[in-house]
This record gives structure tokens, sequence and C-alpha cells, in this order.
């Protein structure tokens, strides 16, 4: 199992590598998902380029469409409030202020608690892990 910031707070790994695979699904196919039509649909903002220490070229694995749309059901499912820190943590980290701050940055810009974030944060991973039975 994966542990995050919160020792209380285990996602499991396959938990995370599902919600990920739904992240290039969104970033790279059709509407509907959950960007706004303003935002970029590539993936492209995801590349990062090879260090001249001889580190090899990476490229995520094309996602699973089946597995991606049952996660996207479970976020149609999910209350207003999960959606946005499930779109924070995972789909918008720039604009959310995770990948600068952290969660504490995340849960900054939604205007609640770390405390708050994070217990949201989870009950929008558990929706998914049942959504997969």
């Amino acid at each position: 199992m994966k542990q995050s910031t919160g020792s209380w707070r285990l996602i499991p790994e396959w938990v995370e590598y599902e919600i990920q695979n739904w992240v290039r699904w969104c970033w790279s196919g059709p509407w509907p998902h959950p960007l706004p039509p303003t935002q970029c649909a590539s993936a492209e903002r995801y590349y990062r380029a090879p260090s001249d220490l001889g580190e090899a070229e990476t490229s995520l694995p094309p996602p699973y469409i089946p597995n991606a749309e049952i996660v996207q059901r479970a976020y149609v499912a999910m209350m207003k409030q999960e959606q946005h820190v499930i779109k924070a943590e995972y789909i918008q980290p720039w604009e959310s202020g995770r990948a600068h701050y952290g969660r504490v940055g995340a849960a900054r810009r939604l205007q609640m608690s770390l405390t708050t974030y994070e217990t949201i944060l989870r009950s929008g991973c558990f929706r998914i892990e049942k959504a997969f039975g």
C-alpha cells in the first residue's frame, strides 16, 4: 500500500495506478472529462526531457480506456467537494497549487484545512476503489 503525507491515510497502490490511468485518459482524449474547455487537452505538459546524464526518455503507457471509464463514472457520482479535491490532486496539480506547495497549497486554494482536504481525498479514492468492486 502506498502511504502519503498523513500516516492515517492509506490509498492502495492499485487505486493510485487506476487514477493515473484515468488522468492520462482525461488529458489525451475527447470530452467528457473534468477539465474546462479552456485548458490544454494534450499530455505534452507531462513531458520531461531526458537529462544530460544519459537518462532514457520515458513515455507513459497509453490509458486503458475501460478502467478509465470506471474511474470517470465514479468521479461523476462524487459530491462536488470530492470532485474539486480529486481534480486538484490529480488533474490540475499546477493550477491548484498542489505541484508547487503540496497538499497544503491545494487545500488553501480550495479554502479548506489540510485535514479536510485529505479526508475528502480519501473519500473520493474510496469511491473509486468501490467502483471496481
